[in-house]
């Protein structure tokens, strides 16, 4: 950056969000859960009758989902268990079950208490399931194969909206969790051109929930002054702006640009209706086609 005054540099969207999940994890009723959820799919998985036994009880359906980061396995461990509820009760109180000698051993008596464990297991289980999807899905666009630059700050602000719709108006219960999220976020991840990058993201742009707050504007004008192409002056770059901003000019006014704001990947539309305002244009291609 020294060297080359235009780049700018952040952190791995999608090992920080990874970050925050591992951070949540360590919370001490969270651990316990997931500890739970984990020696249930040991016993099941390392025992090849049991595994035939539960599968025929789901449906073939799978409590073990390996994905790419650990957190992101114990989760969705957990969602598959939790859909699989009904099943694996079921299964316990069966006679295949009931008169195995698995039924008998430790490892088989703590997996039917945990299975029949509502307050201590399945509540916390369908609670960590509710807050911890937000941040997966936003894992999951951090380390997809589309270039996710124009989401990520739209993502976490929507995932911590979304978190704390899970508890209501009890601070209490999300406002732990929010810390955990703005510790990575403030500390690693956050930088001007996550902010840009949501200016710029027209999906975002024309919605009533859009934030031009003065962060968002701060992001985007520091941006422009360091990203802008070569040549061309701040005037003329805010000229451009306020046409986007006012959906004015022949192209951005058509419905099918309109309608592609949402369905198009976003540094496509600007590649599609951006000719009108070139700098500008230039600028949106080269953020929001980053991974």
């Amino acid at each position: 950056m020294e060297r080359h005054p235009s780049i700018v540099w952040t952190p791995c969207a999608a090992h920080c969000s990874d970050l925050m999940l591992e951070d949540i994890g360590k919370i001490p009723w969270v651990k316990k859960c997931v500890e739970r959820a984990r020696n249930v799919c040991k016993f099941v998985y390392n025992h090849s009758w049991v595994l035939a036994l539960m599968r025929q009880y789901t449906e073939q359906k799978e409590l073990h989902r390996p994905r790419i980061t650990r957190f992101a396995t114990n989760f969705l461990t957990l969602q598959s268990m939790l859909s699989s509820k009904s099943a694996l009760r079921r299964m316990i109180v069966g006679e295949e079950w009931s008169s195995s000698s698995y039924a008998t051993t430790p490892a088989g008596i703590d997996m039917a208490d945990c299975i029949f464990d509502e307050q201590g297991f399945w509540v916390p289980c369908d609670e960590i399931v509710k807050f911890v999807k937000p941040l997966v899905v936003l894992l999951r666009v951090a380390d997809g194969d589309k270039p996710a630059m124009g989401y990520i700050y739209e993502g976490m602000d929507r995932g911590k909206e979304a978190i704390r719709f899970v508890y209501g108006v009890d601070e209490s219960k999300y406002g732990p969790i929010w810390e955990i999220i703005d510790r990575r976020w403030h500390h690693q991840l956050r930088r001007p051109i996550h902010v840009a990058a949501y200016y710029l993201n027209l999906a975002f742009r024309f919605i009533p929930s859009f934030k031009a707050v003065v962060e968002v504007l701060n992001g985007l004008y520091a941006i422009m002054e360091k990203m802008g192409p070569i040549g061309t002056s701040q005037i003329d770059l805010f000229r451009e702006l306020q046409m986007l901003s006012d959906a004015q000019g022949e192209t951005f006014s058509r419905l099918v640009a309109k309608d592609g704001r949402t369905t198009m990947m976003p540094d496509h539309w600007w590649n599609f209706f951006g000719p009108k305002t070139p700098n500008i244009q230039k600028l949106a291609i080269r953020i929001l086609s980053q991974p």
